[in-house]
Protein backbone atom coordinates (compact mmCIF):
# COMPACT_ATOMS: atom_id res chain seq x y z
CA UNK A 1 0.00 0.00 0.00
CA UNK A 2 2.60 2.52 0.84
CA UNK A 3 4.32 1.60 -2.61
CA UNK A 4 0.99 2.45 -4.13
CA UNK A 5 0.79 5.78 -2.26
CA UNK A 6 4.33 6.56 -3.52
CA UNK A 7 3.33 5.62 -7.16
CA UNK A 8 0.37 7.88 -6.69
CA UNK A 9 2.65 10.65 -5.24
CA UNK A 10 4.90 10.75 -7.92
CA UNK A 11 2.14 10.28 -10.49
CA UNK A 12 0.80 13.40 -9.59
CA UNK A 13 3.73 15.22 -9.17
CA UNK A 14 4.51 14.59 -12.61
CA UNK A 15 1.20 15.66 -13.60
CA UNK A 16 1.65 18.74 -11.96
CA UNK A 17 4.81 19.06 -13.68
CA UNK A 18 3.78 18.60 -17.08
CA UNK A 19 0.40 20.30 -17.28
CA UNK A 20 1.90 23.80 -18.67
CA UNK A 21 3.86 22.14 -21.01
CA UNK A 22 1.06 20.37 -22.40
CA UNK A 23 -0.85 23.58 -22.46
CA UNK A 24 1.53 25.18 -23.91
CA UNK A 25 1.94 22.12 -26.46
CA UNK A 26 -2.09 22.64 -27.33
CA UNK A 27 -1.91 26.56 -27.44
CA UNK A 28 0.90 26.21 -29.82
CA UNK A 29 -1.02 23.64 -32.23
CA UNK A 30 -3.89 25.75 -32.38
CA UNK A 31 -1.80 28.71 -32.99
CA UNK A 32 0.69 26.90 -35.95
CA UNK A 33 -3.03 25.40 -37.22
CA UNK A 34 -4.48 28.96 -37.33
CA UNK A 35 -1.39 30.14 -38.94
CA UNK A 36 -1.46 27.48 -41.78
CA UNK A 37 -5.10 28.29 -42.20
CA UNK A 38 -4.02 32.04 -42.77
CA UNK A 39 -1.16 31.59 -44.56
CA UNK A 40 -3.61 29.33 -46.87
CA UNK A 41 -6.02 32.51 -47.19
CA UNK A 42 -3.01 34.69 -48.38
CA UNK A 43 -2.35 31.85 -51.21
CA UNK A 44 -5.72 32.28 -52.27
CA UNK A 45 -6.04 35.91 -52.31
CA UNK A 46 -2.68 36.69 -53.73
CA UNK A 47 -3.57 34.43 -56.69
CA UNK A 48 -7.24 36.09 -57.33
CA UNK A 49 -5.22 39.43 -57.51
CA UNK A 50 -3.21 37.89 -59.67
CA UNK A 51 -6.38 37.00 -61.47
CA UNK A 52 -7.77 40.14 -61.62
CA UNK A 53 -3.79 41.84 -62.77
CA UNK A 54 -4.31 39.07 -65.48
CA UNK A 55 -7.41 40.01 -66.67
CA UNK A 56 -7.21 43.74 -66.92
CA UNK A 57 -3.91 42.47 -68.92
CA UNK A 58 -5.42 40.39 -71.46
CA UNK A 59 -8.49 43.18 -71.73
CA UNK A 60 -6.90 45.27 -72.54
CA UNK A 61 -4.53 42.68 -75.16
CA UNK A 62 -7.97 42.30 -76.65
CA UNK A 63 -9.13 45.26 -77.39
CA UNK A 64 -5.81 46.12 -79.12
CA UNK A 65 -6.06 42.79 -81.44
CA UNK A 66 -9.92 44.00 -81.83
CA UNK A 67 -8.58 47.85 -83.26
CA UNK A 68 -5.97 45.76 -85.40
CA UNK A 69 -8.55 42.90 -87.19
CA UNK A 70 -10.78 45.55 -87.75
CA UNK A 71 -7.94 47.77 -89.53
CA UNK A 72 -7.16 44.81 -91.28
CA UNK A 73 -10.93 44.09 -92.36
CA UNK A 74 -11.02 47.47 -93.84
CA UNK A 75 -7.41 46.83 -95.33
CA UNK A 76 -8.89 44.00 -97.56
CA UNK A 77 -12.18 46.22 -98.16
CA UNK A 78 -10.30 49.07 -99.82
CA UNK A 79 -7.63 46.29 -102.04
CA UNK A 80 -10.67 44.54 -102.94
CA UNK A 81 -12.17 47.83 -104.25
CA UNK A 82 -9.27 48.92 -105.97
CA UNK A 83 -8.89 44.64 -107.67
CA UNK A 84 -12.20 45.45 -108.85
CA UNK A 85 -11.93 49.15 -110.23
CA UNK A 86 -8.42 47.95 -111.82
CA UNK A 87 -6.50 50.51 -110.36
CA UNK A 88 -2.96 49.86 -110.41
CA UNK A 89 -1.33 46.16 -110.55
CA UNK A 90 -4.02 43.57 -109.56
CA UNK A 91 -1.40 40.89 -109.30
CA UNK A 92 0.21 43.05 -106.88
CA UNK A 93 -3.15 43.97 -105.09
CA UNK A 94 -3.87 40.28 -105.50
CA UNK A 95 -1.16 39.14 -103.37
CA UNK A 96 -1.00 41.80 -101.00
CA UNK A 97 -4.95 41.06 -100.76
CA UNK A 98 -3.47 37.12 -99.47
CA UNK A 99 -1.39 38.36 -97.12
CA UNK A 100 -4.03 40.84 -95.15
CA UNK A 101 -6.49 38.20 -95.42
CA UNK A 102 -4.19 35.45 -93.96
CA UNK A 103 -3.40 37.98 -91.39
CA UNK A 104 -6.63 38.73 -90.44
CA UNK A 105 -7.57 35.13 -90.01
CA UNK A 106 -4.50 34.94 -87.54
CA UNK A 107 -5.69 37.69 -86.04
CA UNK A 108 -9.36 36.47 -85.78
CA UNK A 109 -8.05 33.17 -84.25
CA UNK A 110 -5.96 35.14 -81.54
CA UNK A 111 -8.93 37.07 -80.71
CA UNK A 112 -11.02 34.05 -80.28
CA UNK A 113 -8.26 32.80 -77.84
CA UNK A 114 -8.12 35.69 -76.25
CA UNK A 115 -12.01 35.60 -75.34
CA UNK A 116 -11.69 31.90 -74.23
CA UNK A 117 -9.23 32.96 -72.02
CA UNK A 118 -11.27 36.08 -70.58
CA UNK A 119 -14.09 33.46 -70.03
CA UNK A 120 -12.14 31.43 -67.62
CA UNK A 121 -10.29 34.11 -66.19
CA UNK A 122 -13.96 35.64 -65.79
CA UNK A 123 -15.13 32.50 -63.89
CA UNK A 124 -12.58 32.19 -61.99
CA UNK A 125 -12.77 35.60 -60.68
CA UNK A 126 -16.57 34.90 -60.14
CA UNK A 127 -15.97 31.76 -58.26
CA UNK A 128 -13.56 33.34 -55.81
CA UNK A 129 -16.15 36.50 -55.06
CA UNK A 130 -14.85 39.09 -57.49
CA UNK A 131 -16.81 40.54 -60.10
CA UNK A 132 -15.65 41.58 -63.64
CA UNK A 133 -18.06 44.82 -63.16
CA UNK A 134 -16.91 46.18 -60.40
CA UNK A 135 -13.27 45.19 -60.50
CA UNK A 136 -12.06 48.33 -59.18
CA UNK A 137 -13.67 48.49 -55.87
CA UNK A 138 -13.16 43.69 -55.32
CA UNK A 139 -9.35 44.79 -56.49
CA UNK A 140 -9.66 47.01 -53.29
CA UNK A 141 -11.51 44.95 -51.10
CA UNK A 142 -8.72 42.10 -52.13
CA UNK A 143 -6.05 44.11 -51.24
CA UNK A 144 -7.77 45.18 -47.82
CA UNK A 145 -7.79 41.73 -47.33
CA UNK A 146 -4.22 40.59 -48.08
CA UNK A 147 -2.91 43.46 -45.41
CA UNK A 148 -5.70 41.53 -42.68
CA UNK A 149 -4.32 37.99 -43.85
CA UNK A 150 -0.63 39.16 -43.63
CA UNK A 151 -1.22 40.81 -40.09
CA UNK A 152 -2.67 37.66 -38.91
CA UNK A 153 0.20 35.42 -39.80
CA UNK A 154 2.35 37.94 -38.56
CA UNK A 155 0.52 37.79 -34.98
CA UNK A 156 0.55 34.19 -35.63
CA UNK A 157 3.99 34.07 -35.52
CA UNK A 158 4.93 36.59 -33.09
CA UNK A 159 2.12 34.05 -30.81
CA UNK A 160 4.49 31.12 -31.52
CA UNK A 161 7.36 32.63 -30.43
CA UNK A 162 6.47 33.93 -27.01
CA UNK A 163 4.97 30.23 -26.80
CA UNK A 164 8.17 29.00 -27.71
CA UNK A 165 10.18 31.05 -25.58
CA UNK A 166 8.06 29.66 -22.15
Amino acid sequence: MARNLKLEVILNAVDRATRPLRSIDRASQGASQAMRENRDRLKQLQATQKDVSSFRTLTRQSTGTTTALREQQERIRRLSQQMQSNQGDTAALAAERKKAIAQARRLTQRYDEERQQLQRLRTTLKNNGVSTEHLSRDQRRLTREIQQANTAVDEQRQRLKRLAEQ
